[in-house]
């Protein structure tokens, strides 16, 4: 009996919206969003789009047609991966009848079957698009990785009769691409550790565990290597990512996914079903969980999740891992000392995270507000040719008043886009914003670097100038010849001892909201690569080995912060009234 593929999704949408069927806000919004359109395409006799559910039907039988490599059976689809995939197959132009949705974003916990899923849709890619010529890839930053997905659609293939004359492998040992004659075809997996990604002609790319992908120079080649096709469609799946590596593709995603459900970007090609419990839902409320893994009772057991859940109880360092790979919340990774959401909630705007463009202005304002204004700065210099970072910390001076950052970083100017791709962090959008200033040459220019500090000196009241001995001798010398008082250079040993107390105290200070911000991109990176280094003694500093990526501008922040709260400038901490004019 052939199912009915658009009664089954009807029917879970009409109980998303009377609320009998429990979901997430997220699921919620794009249900909302695929009723509206429906509403409007209705409505509106020249909206640019119509929903055609046999499209989606056809992608949702060859899915129960195919057998996956670890399941005895077909796969069977349930309501939520039908109504999902009738959404994103379904939605169609009205110009030239091709497919509205180009790009899709889902996040799923683990084992909800996301890589079969995807696999599948190669699948149909490959033989059954009405793409001449198809090319389907299987992307990933490695070529293990990239295999995932393609070596479970090769399973797929052959454990379904109905594909061998469709599709022949070539290869063995493994195979390494299939090839659908009818069709002239070809799937293979792509990586960019083997090869170079640029001049494909991609019209499929399935692109897995996206929280894995470092930076978005991989996700961005494929984005504009399916330029020329008629409908492409890259689909990126993964578990949630965590929110300290803010250099992710995937959270960038992530971001603009909410954004488009919330109808904040109207962007009519970008499809995104993310599945979650709710901020508001406690994370041990196994009521709830069906919200994140709707799969509950499928393909992960409740007694496995019941156990998982008493562990992440009674083993505190394992809670985010259940939030992360069975709740599918983006969290901070176990040992980041300052939370990411803690660190955004000091941003003096109140806007978005990643938002540069309010970021750049909040700074400038900043820059001519605090002109003048004592501030303690310190340095936090690259040796050869990484970030170098100066931040001036202003202490409240007036009643009501929050310490405040300034943060300035440097970086040598030849190879950025080297380093752009070696360190999957976009310094060169940094620099065109102007929260990252590139100086002459190849490595670090300390001549360069004292000019401007001497720059800055002259426009703030600028107490002290903090620094390693070990490292900024040089510097020192520089400052000193071009006029700088000796007694605002003091030496900052990177011991335990001098970092302990104001490395929590700043902590402390940011989780009470009384430090303020702009949003500087650079530094917030920093901030969430931080963790701490703690000797036997149990005092704690900044740990640069045990970071994930760079933190001298959190280095330098702390390091200002400590000399602005040490006892010898306490007399400055004192809030002063702000006069009254007569």
């Amino acid at each position: 009996m052939t199912k009915n593929y658009a009664e089954i999704s009807e029917q879970y949408i009409s109980r998303v919206m009377d609320g009998t069927e429990l979901v997430c806000k997220t699921v919620r919004l794009a249900v909302e969003r695929h009723v509206r359109d429906l509403e409007r395409s209705e409505r509106e006799p020249d909206s640019p789009f119509y929903f055609d559910p046999p499209s989606g039907a056809r992608v949702c039988k060859l899915l129960e047609t195919v057998r996956p490599s670890k399941w005895p059976t077909p796969i069977a689809l349930g309501p939520w991966q039908v109504c999902m995939t009738l959404m994103l197959y379904g939605w169609k132009k009205k110009a030239d009848h091709t497919r509205k949705y180009r790009i899709a974003f889902i996040m799923l916990p683990r084992k909800t079957g996301k890589s079969a899923l995807v696999s599948g849709y190669s699948i149909n890619a490959l033989v059954a698009d009405n793409e001449l010529g198809p090319e389907v890839y299987s992307a990933a930053l490695v070529e293990d990785q990239a295999r995932r997905v393609f070596d479970e659609a090769v399973a797929m293939r052959d454990g379904t009769p109905e594909l061998h004359s469709l599709i022949v492998k070539s290869g063995s040992n493994p195979c390494r691409r299939l090839i659908a004659p009818k069709t002239a075809g070809v799937f293979r997996p792509l990586s960019r550790d083997k090869e170079n990604m640029e001049g494909l002609n991609i019209s499929f790319a399935g692109c897995d565990e996206l929280h894995k992908w470092k930076g978005r120079g991989a996700w961005d080649v494929i984005r504009y290597g399916m330029r020329s096709r008629t409908q492409p469609l890259l689909v990126g799946i993964t578990t949630a990512p965590s929110a300290d590596d803010t250099t992710s593709i995937c959270n960038t995603l992530l971001d603009y996914s909410h954004k488009v459900l919330e109808g904040v970007v109207p962007d009519e090609a970008f499809f995104a079903w993310i599945t979650s419990i709710d901020p508001e839902d406690a994370w041990d409320d196994e009521s709830m969980w069906i919200k994140a893994c709707p799969n509950l009772g499928v393909t992960v057991k409740l007694d496995d999740m019941r156990q998982e859940a008493l562990e992440a109880k009674n083993q505190p360092e394992s809670l985010n891992a259940f939030k992360r790979y069975s709740l599918n919340l983006r969290v901070d990774a176990e040992d980041q000392p300052i939370a990411t959401a803690d660190w955004d909630a000091c941003i003096r705007s109140g806007a978005a995270p990643g938002d540069l463009e309010v970021a750049m202005k909040e700074q400038a304002e900043t820059r001519e507000q605090m002109k003048g204004r004592i501030c303690f700065a310190a340095i936090d210099l690259a040796i050869i040719n990484d970030t170098s970072s100066l931040c001036l910390v202003f202490p409240p001076m007036f009643p009501g008043e929050k310490w405040r950052l300034l943060p300035h970083f440097w970086i040598p100017d030849e190879n950025i886009l080297t380093r752009v791709e070696r360190d999957r962090v976009p310094y060169n959008v940094w620099r065109d914003y102007g929260f990252l200033t590139t100086t002459p040459g190849k490595t670090t220019d300390f001549e360069w670097i004292a000019g401007r500090i001497m720059d800055i000196s002259k426009l703030y009241d600028m107490r002290e100038l903090a620094y390693d001995p070990a490292l900024a001798s040089g510097l020192v010398k520089l400052l000193l010849t071009r006029g700088l008082k000796p007694d605002k250079l003091i030496k900052y040993a990177q011991t335990a001892m001098n970092y302990a107390a104001p490395c929590g105290d700043f902590t402390r200070t940011v989780v009470r909201r009384e430090l303020e911000h702009d949003g500087d991109p650079v530094l917030r990176w920093h901030i969430t690569n931080l963790r701490w280094k703690k000797g036997f003694t149990g005092l704690i500093m900044p740990d640069k080995e045990r970071s994930i990526e760079r933190i001298d501008g959190a280095t330098a922040s702390i390091m200002g912060f400590g000399r602005g709260t040490h006892p010898d400038n306490a007399k400055l901490l004192k809030p002063k009234p702000k006069a009254t004019m007569l």
